[in-house]
């Protein structure tokens, strides 16, 4: 058996045009904008991160609370989170080598978390996006992602 070049090839229904439903734009230029980012940029945007589950005490708690929310939004998308935090880790893994176990744990969760409310962002109230995407507000604006909508 050879190949036969007749053969029509469909697209598994697992693979997906948006990968990460209506916010596939925009969290798909932030990926972009991300990977071109220098590793000390991105790690001090990572600086003073919490690395405990759910933040800790100093945390404000509006940050506390906009977490508390984007993981509720996100209990309803798991295949999107999941595409989120595969390209989030392969994107980390790169520093690997280059900079502190601390800092690529703090680096990966400030963008996993900067990317998730990207995901989110129509559902998720403006207060709560702003506390969960500061650590990037200024490094890759947001209205820069959404030029061309």
């Amino acid at each position: 058996m050879g190949f036969d070049p007749d053969t029509v090839i469909t697209a598994s229904p697992l693979l997906s045009a948006e990968p990460y439903g209506e916010a596939t734009p925009l969290v798909q230029r932030f990926m972009v904008r991300l990977s071109r980012l220098p590793l000390d940029v991105w790690g001090q945007a990572a600086e003073g991160v919490s690395l405990v589950p759910g933040g800790r005490e100093s945390d404000a708690p509006e940050l506390r609370l906009a977490r508390a929310r984007l993981r509720y939004l996100l209990a309803a998308m798991p295949s999107e989170l999941a595409r989120v935090k595969r390209r989030i880790d392969d994107m980390t893994a790169v520093a690997c080598g280059f900079t502190g176990r601390a800092t690529i744990a703090a680096m990966r969760r400030v963008a996993l978390t900067a990317a998730l409310a990207l995901l989110v962002r129509p559902r998720l109230a403006d207060e709560d996006f702003a506390e969960l995407y500061a650590p990037f507000a200024l490094i890759i604006p947001v209205e820069e992602l959404t030029a061309g909508f």
